[in-house]
């Protein structure tokens, strides 16, 4: 099967996602390609997706490690409506962040849709601590 690079499910590089290490929470996205030439987006049509992935990775200098991942095939990702609107929701469990280190990972998603692997931009997730939101 081969990666087909298509854009990024909606987060701005810039801003950090943001998890609280031993807090659940459900996590809703959208699915856009984006055509550079014409500078426009477009929803992408997942209802045909037989595998959704979504790993949230640590890097280091050793190298990278999947430290939460969340598959459709595991029942952990779900279309929101149908999957045409490109939308998706799955949740972070609190048995999924309770062991995390506070700081920054990389949270990559993937689709595969018809032998194709459609590969999205990652994105910068931050794991902070309750006390961070002023809770």
């Amino acid at each position: 099967m081969s990666d087909v690079f298509v854009g990024y499910d909606r987060q701005k590089k810039s801003t950090p996602f943001n998890l609280v290490r031993g807090s659940s929470r459900l996590i809703r996205r959208v699915c856009y390609t984006y055509d550079p030439d014409q500078g426009t987006e477009s929803i992408l049509d997942i209802s045909g997706a037989t595998e959704i992935t979504w790993h949230l990775l640590l890097e280091t200098k050793k190298g990278t490690a999947s430290k939460i991942a969340k598959t459709k095939s595991a029942s952990q990702i779900a279309f929101t409506n149908t999957g045409t609107d490109g939308k998706y929701d799955f949740t972070v469990a609190e048995s999924d962040t309770v062991s995390l280190d506070l700081g920054f990972y990389k949270a990559e998603m993937a689709v595969v849709i018809g032998g194709k692997r459609y590969k999205f931009t990652p994105y910068v997730v931050q794991v902070m601590a309750a006390a961070n939101l002023g809770e």
